[in-house]
């Protein structure tokens, strides 16, 4: 055989591996995202803030005490974000979620904070895989809590502190309801 062949012939192979590998990997990774992603309330509600579908079965009254739990903007700056867990969702101790976030080293701040915003119930530093500067890069993070705080409303807050002064920034808070 001719060598231009045999290289055409290892060149595809070896396409197609690297292409296979990637589409097994990209399934692992979904199916154990799918495994730590809450299980929406049956009946969900419409969150009159976000407009996005309610994952607790909320009274008007507590929908609005709700939505006044949170002191941020739902979303943030966009430099961090929580992928897996949707607006009012049950969550049960401890709570494993994902998302990306580009940040300064890659070191964020991760909290869990009543709805009046005055008692911290558990914070976490959080740390992005390694991958590029200046991008976002993935994360996983888990947090608990007391099961005293079981039926209460509470913020899942994210943050990153600025490296020029130490200031908060980038924040992002999802509503939840502790279970």
């Amino acid at each position: 055989m001719d060598k231009k062949v045999i290289w055409i012939l290892v060149i595809i192979v070896v396409l197609f591996l690297v292409i296979a590998g990637a589409g097994f990997g990209t399934a692992y990774y979904l199916t154990q995202r799918a495994k730590n992603t809450p299980t929406p309330s049956p009946s969900a509600s419409i969150c009159t803030s976000c407009q996005k579908a309610s994952t607790s079965p909320v009274s008007d009254s507590e929908q609005i005490k709700a939505d006044h739990c949170l002191k941020q903007a739902n979303g943030g700056t966009g430099n961090i974000t929580i992928a897996d867990i949707a607006h009012y969702s049950e969550v049960t101790s401890p709570i494993t979620f994902s998302g990306t976030a580009n940040v300064f080293e890659g070191s964020f701040q991760v909290k869990i904070v009543d709805c009046e915003g005055n008692k911290i119930i558990n914070q976490a530093n959080a740390q992005t895989k390694a991958g590029d500067v200046g991008v976002s890069n993935p994360y996983t993070v888990t947090i608990s809590y007391s099961a005293s705080y079981a039926g209460h409303y509470a913020y899942i807050e994210a943050y990153d502190l600025s490296a020029k002064d130490g200031s908060v920034q980038d924040t992002i808070q999802v509503p939840v309801l502790l279970k």
